[in-house]
């Protein structure tokens, strides 16, 4: 990313920020102990559930936004070109948002290279959606489904942020898959459940469930 693109993402993940209330990325009295991966608000500690609970509804409300603005495309309210301006920008903006929750803050994660590879690479993935709305592949209800699906794809950064920061730390050494989903791939069926040193586990979105991938990871 150029400086200008990196300046213009974290105004919009502020202002998104905003939007959905994550206070732990925006108030003054908040602050972040890299060496145990925690914000901590006015010296107390904010929950890993109070966290997933910020990426569920980073998913939820800015799937909702995809989706309806996939919608304006379909009804002939925007053009191709307008719609892929507005998804790419709600793609940075979720990337950055989830990358902020690992890493301590929104500047941080913005200049991230782990988070700027990971944007490429879904901005990316819409290059070749953009076209096949162009090529009127697809029906309406198809391009929603598939707009929705990158919001997933989010949730697996914070995830592979997560764990690449916790490696790093000499308080954690050891690492456990959860799962989450009502049916899961046969790899994250195989890891679940069992310690193992953390560079040892197959990171969120690495198995064969891919972005679709519902886990997450304990640490101790």
């Amino acid at each position: 990313m150029t400086d200008p693109q990196i300046e213009q993402a974290e105004k919009d993940a502020r202002e998104d920020a905003e939007w959905l209330l994550l206070m732990v990325l925006l108030s003054k009295n908040v602050s972040f102990n890299a060496e145990v991966g925690r914000f901590y608000v006015d010296g107390r500690s904010v929950s890993i559930n109070q966290i997933r609970s910020y990426l569920n509804r980073i998913e939820r409300r800015v799937g909702k936004r995809v989706i309806n603005l996939t919608n304006d495309l379909s009804k002939g309210r925007l053009t191709t070109d307008e719609w892929k301006r507005g998804f790419d920008r709600n793609i940075t903006s979720i990337h950055v948002l989830t990358g902020a929750l690992a890493l301590g803050s929104i500047a941080s994660a913005v200049r991230n290279t782990d988070v700027q590879g990971r944007i490429d690479s879904e901005l990316r993935y819409a290059d070749g959606f953009a076209q096949d709305i162009r090529d009127k592949k697809g029906t309406a209800d198809q391009h929603s489904s598939r707009a929705k699906s990158y919001m997933i794809a989010a949730t697996i950064t914070y995830g592979i942020l997560e764990q690449l920061s916790r490696g790093l730390m000499s308080k954690f050494t050891e690492a456990r898959r959860i799962r989450r989903a009502s049916e899961s791939c046969p790899g994250c069926v195989d890891y679940a459940y069992r310690w193992m040193p953390i560079n040892e586990l197959p990171p969120i979105g690495s198995l064969q469930c891919r972005s679709r991938c519902r886990c997450f990871i304990e640490y101790r």
